[in-house]
């Protein structure tokens, strides 16, 4: 059985973030890619994944940054827009000693418009963030979405809110909703737990919130070390050991090591929606191997 491709849908941004103790310039700053959505494409690409990244970046020398930087760690770009009425790709500065991110950049006035990847059947599609829920991006996203159900992908969805939408998340939830809905997978961080549903253990969330809409839910709480599988046959659980404890890169990491998993297990939606304790437990411990061994 052939892999599945995987097309990944969500903003293609650049990171910089400053040294807890800058107070002045010059100063040095790390420059990456932002967000975890690209950065689960990224790792895919590397790990020998036949990966789409379905978004935007404007036609400035950062987004040809960006693009390069995709292609060279074997991400096909064919299915990114590039705009011309806008700023520039945007971007997110980070402090390394915390706080919310800041972002920079602006897109242009017209709705966002890409090239659809193909997709089969057993294709994997994971989209989520901020991009998701974008009123700007939104209808063209959905269109996607309605292609990918008919063509009987398996689609993952990644809520990843940044704080600046969580303040206003009551008038987000019909979208979050449609967007669990239209799911078979929904991978969550515990922050996502808390700030959408207002909820602290993952179960009772998966139990109250979650199963109505969606089958099966995975969190990754990086605070308490433990990857949770949630599905309606029961529930698994794995340590996280061994990794960084940073939020984005392990969640990116995680989510690829699922997806890749998933992958390799030649689980479909229908078997995401069947499983059963030892598979679950299968596709858990496979993720963390995944990771580790990166």
């Amino acid at each position: 059985m052939s892999s599945p491709k995987i097309i990944v849908c969500g903003t293609c941004a650049i990171d910089i973030t400053f040294p807890a103790d800058a107070t002045t310039l010059p100063l040095q700053a790390n420059v990456s890619a932002a967000g975890t959505l690209l950065n689960t494409a990224i790792l895919l690409g590397i790990d020998g994944h036949d990966v789409t990244m379905v978004g935007e970046v404007a036609r400035d020398t950062l987004g040809g940054i960006l693009l390069r930087h995709l292609q060279d760690n074997g991400v096909n770009i064919t299915s990114i827009d590039r705009f011309s009425d806008g700023g520039t790709t945007p971007i997110q500065l980070r402090h390394t000693s915390g706080g919310d991110i800041v972002d920079y950049g602006r897109y242009p006035d017209q709705k966002f418009d890409t090239v659809w990847p193909r997709i089969d059947p057993d294709d994997i599609v994971v989209f989520g963030s901020g991009f998701a829920l974008d009123p700007r991006v939104r209808p063209q996203l959905v269109e996607l979405l309605d292609n990918a159900t008919q063509r009987n992908a398996t689609i993952l969805y990644v809520p990843d809110i940044a704080s600046s939408l969580t303040r206003g998340v009551t008038r987000l939830m019909p979208a979050i909703l449609e967007n669990l809905e239209t799911s078979h997978v929904v991978f969550t961080h515990k922050s996502d737990i808390a700030s959408i549903f207002g909820a602290v253990d993952a179960r009772q969330c998966y139990r109250d919130k979650i199963n109505f809409y969606c089958p099966t839910a995975v969190n990754c709480d990086t605070a308490n070390g433990n990857l949770e599988l949630m599905h309606p046959g029961g529930y698994s659980s794995k340590e996280i050991s061994g990794i960084s404890t940073d939020s984005v890169s392990t969640q990116a990491a995680l989510l690829a090591g699922f997806i890749s998993s998933m992958a390799r297990l030649g689980l479909t939606r229908r078997d995401i929606a069947g499983l059963h304790n030892t598979t679950a437990d299968e596709l858990i411990t496979r993720t963390l191997s995944a990771v580790t061994n990166h």
